[in-house]
């Protein structure tokens, strides 16, 4: 069986996450966990998971990409000049003040599997050969089954990537290393409950931060 690539935390990570609790991990119901659209990518029933980035302007990609304008939700309003709703990709204030910007320290210890090397894209294959193709995966994964919307794949590559364990019966990996979907130079880092994080520092999200700002230009969104 092929063996997969392993790598490190950076020395620091982000995170835009509740002001009132940054390390809060993601949590799913066992009965979504099959659900193609619901939930995070790398959910683990039974243990939560926290989601983090290498950069800043990948933590806001990734929490604010419900508000980008759909197609349709283009063409519905192109005419519509109405004051009494938000305008089309508006980012309510509210959001901005529920959140703070937190800055993360992982423990370099911490063992993530990187999931987009070649290598590892194998081990899966092989290692979940007996599950895919009651999910319709008849082929060997790639790429664009990792990265795609099918969150019922992604959470059973979790639970794989979970669940390993070494001889002695002690888990081999604290999470998983992922590239995001919405910019292949944005790194995210989905880290299982139990390996060692602490929060660095905390700032309030401003609508003129220099981050947010061009990634509102280029989704075209309006910050308020």
């Amino acid at each position: 069986m092929a063996t997969p690539k392993t790598v490190s935390a950076p020395p620091v990570t982000y995170r835009v996450a509740r002001a009132d609790d940054p390390l809060r991990t993601s949590t799913i119901r066992p009965e979504d966990v099959l659900l193609k659209a619901t939930g995070n990518r790398y959910d683990i029933p039974g243990t939560g998971v926290l989601y983090l980035a290498s950069s800043r302007v990948a933590c806001f990609a990734e929490t604010l990409s419900r508000f980008r304008p759909s197609p349709a939700m283009r063409e519905l309003l192109a005419d519509d000049d109405d004051p009494a709703f938000m305008p089309l990709g508006a980012v309510p204030q509210d959001w901005r003040t529920k959140r703070t910007l937190a800055t993360v320290q992982v423990d370099d210890r911490a063992t993530f599997l990187d999931v987009d090397a070649p290598e590892t894209t194998t081990w899966l294959s092989e290692r979940m050969a007996a599950v895919l193709p009651s999910l319709g995966y008849d082929k060997p994964l790639d790429l664009s089954d990792l990265h795609g919307r099918d969150r019922a794949l992604t959470r059973l590559v979790a639970m794989t990537v979970f669940s390993e364990e070494n001889q002695d019966g002690y888990f081999l990996y604290d999470g998983i290393k992922y590239t995001s979907r919405f910019g292949t130079d944005w790194t995210c880092w989905a880290v299982f409950e139990g390996a060692d994080t602490r929060v660095l520092a905390n700032e309030p999200i401003r609508a003129n931060d220099p981050d947010l700002q061009r990634l509102a230009q280029q989704w075209d969104l309006r910050v308020h």
